[in-house]
């Protein structure tokens, strides 16, 4: 049996070889589809379906815990610490549970002050995780108690670029806003969780913060035990849910626990961008195996004597199907080799083309080309291929009929192979419409997205973060007076025109959210209360930005702690919450807070990533003075090039304190691009993917009517010898090219409608079922068809007939 596969194989090389035009132009369409299938799903695979460090052990076994209202207004999940303390002391599913807040670090001491990400973690962070540190050690038991000396965990990158990769950093004291911790260990190369992290130190809680079940602040995961899964601790998260709420009311009543696996969590955001793509290399690769599937067809028409003669000799249908499956099998592995290869390249340029500032947050070391996983999947993608593209010629060779292909010739194969390439003219036009449907709602979306009003106006912007450390800047007093005085000197910066600071930017990847209750009207259950975006912003916010007002005021340097606290609420809360007006002058309570603010003005609705969604981000506005943030973003708008005025703001931020190091230096339409770059991508691969697909199918239509004219010489011979004028020729290939065209269109149509209805929370501003988008697909794709049936047609249309009868 072996000696008979290998006997196979060697005549498969030979036969390939023999027709070496039919191999390359097959093995150059599989590369191609093999290759952006093979680097898309490598993308797909470290951004969103397996995004964890791939040192991390049995990422499987990870869930993230949280909890969630029963409003389910949320779009990101935390748990406050005294319910994990609950839930890991209660738990039967998990081994055990861990939770992290993420921390803005200045970094200071002998180079630069540098503002990095840090997240404070439980001292079991590093060991569910199953962390093994390069050097030293991780946090220990008992390291996360308040007064406990302070320690702290590098990244690989930060200590590579801090440190020049010093291996005696351990022992060293590193300053951290204004404190002192030891470095206790350094994390590997490609450890990096959550993204983006260049360090880590002990979560120190105060009693107050233990005990606290309503300031949900931790980002939570737990292993589970051996023997346990994710539908065990879904269970177990609504057993905790229900007696939590009976419990605590007060807090619970409205809350339920919740689970799902880390890995999922991790990869909500990238994923439906990179689901849809994975579709449309999927649509990609169909086709090419329908191009390929033709290709074979052709070049079955000059073997269908051969196999005639072999089963005449005894050759078994099952010896014949073998050959033809290896023959198959070959093609397509040299086709995955190179698409392989092709691969590695691709990845490196798919890396290149994330924004440089995300790719920490996004890849880390996700992507870093070809592992065993991504070779296993290639290697899946190669056979089914092979399979698939190696079916149409196994079938045309099962329905050989002997006497009449040996009577025949190489003409032999009747209309049974006819239909079958038209079979699979009709797939690739079905295929490629619904394709170029979906890249041409995306390609809209982006566009109306771009051409999406903001709110504000980014032009002529620069921004940057500062975080103030506690250690020196004690209570909101010192933290107003900061902002106060860094303001004034920005201002009188040459060249600026305006400057303010926001605790959350627009367009920024970051939300703060708070609850709300109008006074004076009846209080919602706890966790049925309106939500909306919670801001705190300097008196020159609106102005900075040139947010338009509906009415009332902007905040002025009286709205301060010594006055009543004041607010201004989005055009679109106002609707919300007074839908008949009135909301000037209205008192609102937001979050826990006892004391209520009144409404002072009512602002244009400022768009908040909202990426793919045409909902309005409603928000809610505090003063600065009156409800100071440690950490917040500065806008300051100039007449000009903001780059201008970049150096002469870091120089005053140093002036007042040489020890804050400002992060995210940006122009302002650099930020907004970054929140859209998601959409972009997504809609310039997709097209790049119709585009291909629509080449395919005009090749493969082209090469289906090429073939047809010539096996059909002697007909057309015979027409034009009885009278038929080229026109008519021309219209009788044209019109049997249209109708598969025809029936592919509406077969792919009707299969586009159901699929644009999954891309509809990727869209915006255009409805999944755009008029114009299918129109122009099918115009388009007609118009395709009709040229690649032409050229065959004109060719046909000249034969002279006495040539075509001759040579028959």
């Amino acid at each position: 049996m072996m000696g008979g596969v290998l006997t196979d194989i060697r005549l498969a090389a030979r036969s390939l070889v023999k027709h070496r035009g039919v191999t390359l132009l097959a093995v150059l369409c599989l590369a191609l589809g093999i290759g952006i299938n093979t680097t898309t799903y490598t993308a797909a695979k470290g951004m969103a379906l397996h995004p964890l460090p791939r040192a991390i052990r049995e990422p499987g076994r990870l869930m993230t815990v949280s909890e969630l209202p029963a409003s389910g207004q949320v779009s990101y999940s935390h748990i406050a610490p005294a319910t994990l303390a609950d839930w890991r002391a209660a738990s039967r599913v998990f081994e055990d549970l861990a939770g992290s807040v993420w921390w803005g670090v200045n970094l200071t001491g002998e180079h630069e002050p540098e503002n990095v990400f840090g997240y404070r973690v439980t001292a079991n962070f590093f060991s569910i995780l199953g962390s093994r540190p390069l050097l030293g050690r991780t946090i220990q038991p008992g390291e996360d108690q308040a007064g406990h000396a302070g320690v702290v965990v590098l990244s690989h990158g930060l200590w590579l670029r801090r440190f020049a990769g010093d291996s005696t950093v351990v022992g060293r004291t590193v300053d951290l806003n204004g404190v002192g911790y030891t470095v206790i260990g350094v994390m590997p190369r490609d450890w990096v969780f959550p993204a983006g992290a260049a360090l880590w130190v002990p979560l120190e809680l105060t009693p107050v913060q233990a005990l606290g079940r309503e300031d949900r602040m931790l980002s939570a995961f737990g292993r589970l035990r051996r023997g346990f899964t994710g539908r065990d601790a879904a269970a177990e998260a609504t057993a905790f849910g229900a007696r939590w709420a009976a419990a605590f009311p007060a807090s619970h009543a409205e809350w339920s626990a919740w689970t799902e696996p880390l890995e999922f969590s991790v990869g909500r955001g990238p994923r439906p961008y990179m689901l849809l793509m994975l579709v449309g290399v999927g649509f990609v690769v169909l086709i090419v195996c329908a191009n390929v599937a033709n290709l074979l067809l052709v070049r079955a028409v000059g073997r269908t004597r051969e196999i005639a003669v072999r089963v005449a000799l005894g050759a078994g249908r099952a010896r014949i199907a073998r050959q033809l499956l290896i023959e198959s099998g070959v093609l397509a592995l040299v086709g995955g080799a190179l698409g392989l290869w092709l691969a590695q390249w691709g990845i490196e340029l798919f890396a290149l083309s994330i924004p440089a500032e995300l790719r920490p947050l996004v890849i880390g070391e996700s992507i870093a080309g070809v592992d065993g996983a991504v070779a296993l999947y290639a290697l899946g993608i190669t056979l089914l291929t092979g399979l698939l593209f190696g079916l149409a010629p196994l079938r045309q060779a099962f329905r050989v009929d002997v006497q009449q292909a040996l009577k025949e010739g190489s003409r032999g194969g009747g209309p049974g192979r006819h239909r079958l390439r038209g079979g699979l003219v009709v797939a690739e036009t079905a295929l490629a419409l619904m394709l170029l449907v979906a890249a041409g709602l995306m390609v809209q979306s982006f566009v109306r997205l771009m051409n999406a009003d903001l709110g504000f106006s980014p032009g002529q912007v620069m921004t940057l973060r500062l975080t103030l450390p506690p250690a020196r800047y004690a209570g909101d007093s010192a933290v107003a007076r900061f902002y106060g005085r860094l303001l004034d000197d920005v201002a009188v910066v040459p060249g600026v025109e305006a400057a303010a600071v926001t605790s959350i930017l627009p367009m920024s990847w970051s939300e703060s959210t708070r609850r709300l209750s109008v006074e004076g009207r009846p209080a919602e259950r706890p966790g049925r209360e309106p939500e909306a975006g919670y801001r705190v912003v300097s008196p020159g916010f609106f102005g900075a930005l040139r947010v338009p007002f509906a009415s009332g005021r902007p905040f002025t340097a009286a709205d301060d702690d010594a006055h009543p606290r004041v607010a201004i609420v989005s055009h679109s809360l106002a609707r919300r919450l007074w839908p008949g007006g009135g909301a000037l002058g209205a008192r609102l309570r937001i979050g826990n807070d006892s004391i209520a603010w009144e409404v002072v003005g009512v602002a244009a609705d400022v768009q908040h990533n909202a990426l793919v969604t045409d909902e309005p981000t409603v928000a809610v506005y505090v003063p600065l003075r009156q409800a100071p943030r440690p950490t917040m973003s500065l806008v300051v708008r100039t007449p000009a090039d903001p780059a201008g005025v970049t150096a002469p703001v870091r120089r005053a931020i140093a002036a007042l304190d040489p020890d804050l190091a400002p992060a995210d230096v940006l122009p302002y339409p650099r930020v907004v691009a970054l929140a859209r770059s998601p959409h972009r991508a997504t809609a310039q691969l997709m097209a790049a993917f119709a585009g291909f697909a629509v080449f395919l199918a005009a090749v493969g239509i082209y090469g289906v009517m090429a073939t047809s004219v010539a096996e059909r010489t002697h007909e057309i011979g015979v027409r034009a010898a009885l009278g038929a004028a080229g026109g008519d020729v021309v219209r009788l290939i044209v019109s049997d090219a249209m109708r598969l065209a025809g029936l592919g269109l509406l077969i792919g149509t009707a299969a586009a409608l159901g699929l644009a209805r999954t891309l509809r929370a990727l869209l915006f501003g255009v409805g999944p079922a755009d008029p114009p988008t299918y129109a122009g697909v099918v115009l388009l794709l007609g118009g395709v068809a009709l040229a690649a049936s032409y050229l065959p047609a004109r060719r046909a249309a000249r034969l002279d007939p006495m040539v075509a009868l001759r040579g028959d």
